[in-house]
C-alpha cells in the first residue's frame, strides 16, 4: 500500500524594516494584513533591577545569542526606561550586528513568524545594498548570516518556533515601489488577490524615503532601480533627535523618543516634569529641522530634475511628523498613503507576487537597471 505524500507546507511570509529609529514588521495570515511597530530600543545584558531577571517590568524581553563564540545578553524594551543605557543604533554597523539579529528576531516573534516553513524579507539603505554599481553581495551575505543565527529566549520574551528559514533583501525606498505597483484586493476584510499596475510599471518614479540614520533616493525607470539611485546617511531622525537634545540639554539631561517625536508635531516643551507648565519651542524645532535636511535636500535638488518623473513620493516615519516641510522645499511631492509601512507592505506584495526561491530574480532586475544606466 503507498503512502500518501505529505503535504508541503505553505510558506510563510514576513517582512521586517528594521530601520535605525523603529523596527517595523507586516505579515499576511488567514488573508488578514497585520502591521507591527517598535521603538528600535536595545541594550546590551540583561535588565535585571533588583529583584532579580524573573521580574522584568512590562514591554522588556531578554534574549542571549553567539557572538565569537561567547553568549551574549540584550534586552529588547518596548519603552525608554530613565537612566538606562541603549545600544547606539546610528551607525553604519547597526545592520550586521548581533543587537540587530536580536532586534529581528523579536519583531519576528511578535509577528508570529513561526511557521515551519518561512521567508524573511528585510531592508537596507540603497548605497549598501549596491556599491560602485554593483549589488554588494558580501554585505548581502552577512545580512544573511546574521539574520538566521539563533537566538534564544529567557523569561518574558517570546520563543521562536522555529529558526527563519529563507531570508532575502530588499533596497530601501525601492521597496515603496511595489507597493504602488501592485494592488491587494480586499473583499470583507480579507486579501483575496494581487493585480499588477501595468501603467505604473511604465513610468518614472521618485521615492524620497526618510528614516532614522538615512535618506534614501530610489529612482525606478519602467520597473528597474536606476543607477542614479543614493543614499545620505546621518540624515534622519535620530540626527534631529540629537539635535533637540542637544538645544534642549539646559533644561533636562534626559528625552524619550516619544517626547521628542511630540515635541516636533506640537512645538511645544514641558521644561519640567513635575509641572504642567509648557513652553513653545517653534524654533529650535525649525532649526532642528533645517540644520539636518538642509544639506540632503540641497544634494537631492541639484541631482535631481523632479519634473523628469511621472510622480515624486514621500515615505518613512518622519514623513508623518515633518512631511510639511519637505513639501515646503519640494511642492510636487505626493506623501504616500501609508508612509510608515509603505517599505514593508511593498516589500510583502513583491514576497507574494514576484518572489522565487532565490533572491536573484531581484538582484537581476537591479543589475540589468544599472548597467543600461
Amino acid at each position: 500500500m503507498t503512502k500518501p505524500r505529505s503535504k508541503t507546507p505553505e510558506l510563510l511570509k514576513g517582512v521586517i524594516d528594521d530601520g535605525h529609529f523603529n523596527t517595523k514588521g507586516v505579515i499576511l495570515k488567514d488573508g488578514h494584513l497585520h502591521r507591527f511597530c517598535r521603538p528600535t530600543l536595545i541594550s546590551e545584558g540583561l535588565n535585571c533591577g533588583l529583584e532579580g531577571f524573573q521580574d522584568l517590568a512590562n514591554g522588556e524581553y531578554g534574549y542571549h545569542t553567539l557572538v565569537d563564540d561567547e553568549e551574549c545578553y540584550f534586552t529588547v524594551m518596548d519603552a525608554e526606561r530613565h537612566g538606562q543605557r541603549y545600544y547606539k543604533t546610528g551607525n553604519l554597523n547597526y545592520q550586521t550586528s548581533a543587537a540587530n539579529r536580536v532586534m529581528i528576531h523579536h519583531m519576528a516573534n511578535v509577528m508570529g513568524l513561526n511557521a515551519p516553513n518561512n521567508i524573511l524579507c528585510t531592508s537596507t539603505p540603497i548605497e549598501r545594498y549596491i556599491v560602485n554599481g554593483e549589488v554588494n553581495r558580501g554585505y548581502l551575505s552577512n545580512r544573511t548570516k546574521n539574520i538566521t543565527q539563533p537566538v534564544q529566549c529567557h523569561n518574558g520574551a517570546i520563543q521562536l518556533k522555529s529558526p527563519i528559514s529563507e531570508h532575502t533583501e530588499m533596497p530601501e525606498g525601492y521597496a515603496a515601489y511595489f507597493d504602488m505597483l501592485i494592488k491587494m484586493n480586499i473583499s470583507n476584510g480579507r486579501v483575496t488577490s494581487f493585480t499588477k499596475n501595468e501603467l505604473v510599471a511604465t513610468q518614472d518614479l521618485l521615492f524620497i524615503d526618510i528614516g532614522g540614520q538615512s535618506i534614501d533616493i530610489a529612482i525606478v525607470s519602467r520597473n528597474k532601480l536606476t543607477a542614479d539611485s543614493f543614499s545620505i546617511e546621518e540624515s534622519g531622525m535620530l540626527a534631529i533627535h540629537d539635535f533637540l537634545r542637544s538645544a534642549l540639554r539646559d533644561y533636562r539631561s534626559s528625552y524619550a523618543t516619544a517626547e521628542l517625536n511630540r515635541i516636533i508635531q506640537t512645538r511645544k516643551f514641558q521644561p519640567s516634569l513635575s509641572s504642567e507648565n509648557v513652553v513653545d519651542v517653534s524654533d529650535v524645532v525649525n532649526k532642528a529641522i533645517h540644520s539636518t535636511l538642509t544639506s540632503a535636500l540641497t544634494r537631492i535638488e541639484h541631482s535631481i530634475n523632479f519634473n523628469d518623473y511621472h510622480g515624486v513620493y514621500g515615505l518613512g516615519g518622519a514623513m508623518d511628523l515633518i512631511g510639511k516641510e519637505i513639501q515646503a522645499r519640494i511642492p510636487n511631492l505626493t506623501i504616500m498613503d501609508d508612509p510608515l509601512f509603505a517599505n514593508s507592505i511593498g516589500a510583502l506584495k513583491y514576497l507574494e507576487v514576484i518572489y522565487r526561491p532565490s533572491n536573484e530574480d531581484l538582484l537581476q532586475m537591479v543589475l540589468e537597471a544599472r548597467r543600461a544606466a
